[in-house]
């Protein structure tokens, strides 16, 4: 099997290739260069539509690098609530330079994302779970719920922004315990934010002491 990055060079090569060919004189006329611009088309057609059955198969391996590291009071990464009132501070690494994090402090919120560093990775991910472990919650696919034992173990939350300095923010409502590496931070756009959000009654009940101070 090859792996992604041959086939997406193998497709640039043939649309390269047709590109070429189709651009050489005779065509509109029905000369020699015909037959190769059918064969490059076919080719071309070929690598549009069967690269998308290898993507499928292909994992793809990537290396992410935190940009900054979490600092709170909270030490406990198991299920817990309460997370409200929470003020942490994020610093940025230095190699983003201190203008890094100017303009930044014009929004009111900021999306924070974040690795769930302290949490093993699940050894099968095909099966249901009950969030949480709680007998009261339904089975749920691992993409049917935003706990922590994930793929990649990744953490998305929108909290709100309270100070921003050349290269430390301080939020508030951040789910992330002390030490918690920071893969990203953008500023909460109002034209990004969903309408109409619709959630089960039972995601409502595991929530309800969630962001409670």
């Amino acid at each position: 099997m090859r792996d992604l990055a041959a086939v997406e060079e193998e497709g640039r090569l043939v649309a390269i290739v047709g590109a070429v060919l189709l651009r050489r004189p005779g065509l509109e006329n029905g000369g020699d260069n015909e037959l190769p611009c059918r064969v490059a088309g076919t080719a071309i057609h070929r690598a549009i539509v069967e690269q998308p059955t290898v993507r499928k198969k292909a994992r793809v391996k990537f290396r992410v690098t935190p940009i900054g590291l979490v600092h709170n009071s909270r030490l406990d990464p198991a299920d817990t609530d309460h997370w409200g009132d929470v003020v942490s501070s994020i610093v940025i690494d230095e190699r983003f330079g201190d203008d890094c994090l100017v303009g930044l402090n014009e929004f009111s919120h900021v999306e924070v994302v974040f690795v769930f560093d302290r949490m093993a990775e699940r050894s099968d991910y095909s099966a249901r779970r009950r969030p949480r472990g709680r007998a009261d919650m339904p089975e749920v696919g691992v993409f049917g719920a935003r706990g922590p034992g994930r793929p990649n173990r990744i953490g998305v939350t929108t909290s709100e922004l309270l100070t921003v300095g050349e290269r430390e923010l301080v939020v508030r409502g951040l789910d992330a315990v002390d030490g918690t590496p920071v893969l990203d931070v953008k500023p909460v756009i109002r034209e990004f934010l969903p309408r109409g959000v619709r959630q089960p009654d039972w995601a409502t009940t595991l929530m309800r002491e969630y962001f409670v101070s």
